[in-house]
């Protein structure tokens, strides 16, 4: 619909249970991290009123992952991304946020950092962005056939802007068929140029069914007398075998499987804090998910308290403690050498337990080889990626 009937309002929302990071979703696409259509000459308005963008700053990208990649691989230097009041611009309630005596302000500077508000005082504004897709898909010289939205302070989360030609048609809901010349930059003089990174959908994977119950992410293989726990309890009494409790036992387990890290002679404080605190913010990340899960309107008015507000307790924790955890991952990225910490991610971290060993690193987003930053995911439930809605996406 979006290239067809001229819809330009892109109602942006945030799925928590899409992997661990969660993934943007947008109104009327199905899944998460949806490809959109985009037409050049074009302007479209992103819309982040809901409240569960809160923490969750668009931004637009050259290379998947944008600032949490880096170009060329290892260099230290983050992607580029889509910058110039020409293309771009922010606003809070219908105010312009850049500063208009400086030419190259277009307002993220005073956009981003309102996120990092309280979640009550957030709510009580509206954002959005304003995206302006140049003709040919032609940033500052260069034509691209694609560019990248994703989140300011989540790594992670990111999705593909196809950048059509303004003479394609085709009929929704089928996707349209691109060839060479259905890309806006087919017309440009010097055709298009070569991009570094993508999405890698195969990190937006569908969670096993434990995990999809649960709101958890990779969860599942400690659901099961896993040879680390083995022998230890982390709930127990009358209620640890419901379902809630079956989640958070799984959960402690990771966490105790995760925090056995090796610690390297040459590790100072920060690094051996950071390979502890990641697992340990990451516990509380999933447990507050299952708690957005399973808590019901009747438990919480039967003990006299507001489901909301415990609610948006729990979304707290979880965007608070992962945007920490990026900020930790930035510690060992920065260990290994690759400038801003960007290009490093836990998993090669040597354990305790199985002692396995190496750096996988890629230089570009922090868990895959593509330097992109998906967190895994799928739709209201965590289903899906990468998904497909009537005209707008694919």
């Amino acid at each position: 619909q979006f290239l067809v009937t001229g819809v330009t309002d892109i109602i942006m929302q945030w799925n928590p249970f899409a992997g661990q990071y969660g993934q943007y979703e947008v109104q009327g696409c199905e899944g998460v991290s949806p490809q959109l259509y985009l037409r050049e000459s074009v302007e479209y308005t992103f819309y982040q009123n809901d409240v569960s963008n809160w923490y969750h700053p668009v931004g637009f990208a050259i290379e998947a992952g944008g600032a949490h990649a880096q170009c060329p691989p290892l260099s230290g230097n983050e992607c580029p991304e889509v910058e110039g009041r020409e293309y771009l611009q922010y606003f809070v309630n219908t105010a312009p946020a850049w500063n208009s005596a400086d030419p190259n302000d277009f307002g993220l500077d005073s956009y981003e950092p309102l996120f990092f508000n309280s979640r009550d005082h957030w709510s009580q504004v509206n954002y959005h962005a304003k995206l302006l897709v140049p003709a040919n898909g032609c940033f500052d010289g260069a034509c691209y056939k694609k560019i990248f939205y994703f989140c300011h302070i989540h790594n992670h989360m990111n999705g593909e802007i196809i950048i059509v030609s303004d003479s394609l048609t085709y009929s929704p809901p089928a996707q349209p068929a691109l060839t060479a010349d259905g890309y806006a930059c087919a017309g440009a003089m010097g055709g298009c140029t070569d991009q570094l990174y993508d999405v890698n959908f195969e990190k937006i994977t569908l969670p096993s069914s434990f995990d999809l119950g649960c709101g958890t992410w990779d969860s599942e293989p400690y659901s099961n007398d896993h040879g680390s726990c083995t022998g230890k309890k982390f709930l127990c009494g009358a209620g640890a075998q419901t379902s809630f409790s079956q989640c958070l036992e799984a959960a402690d387990c990771q966490m105790h499987h995760e925090m056995a890290t090796q610690i390297e002679a040459n590790d100072g404080p920060l690094v051996s804090f950071a390979k502890q605190m990641i697992p340990h913010h990451a516990n509380a990340v999933a447990q507050a998910k299952s708690l957005m899960k399973y808590m019901t309107n009747q438990e919480a008015a039967g003990l006299g308290l507001d489901y909301d507000e415990y609610y948006a307790l729990a979304q707290e924790i979880v965007v608070a403690q992962n945007a920490q955890i990026g900020q930790l991952m930035a510690v060992l990225g920065a260990r290994h050498g690759h400038g801003h910490g960007h290009g490093h991610d836990y998993e090669s971290t040597p354990l305790c337990y199985d002692n396995h060993g190496g750096d996988d690193d890629d230089g570009g987003d922090d868990d895959d080889e593509s330097g992109s930053g998906d967190g895994g995911g799928g739709d209201d439930d965590g289903c899906g990626g990468g998904g497909v809605c009537d005209g707008c996406c694919g």
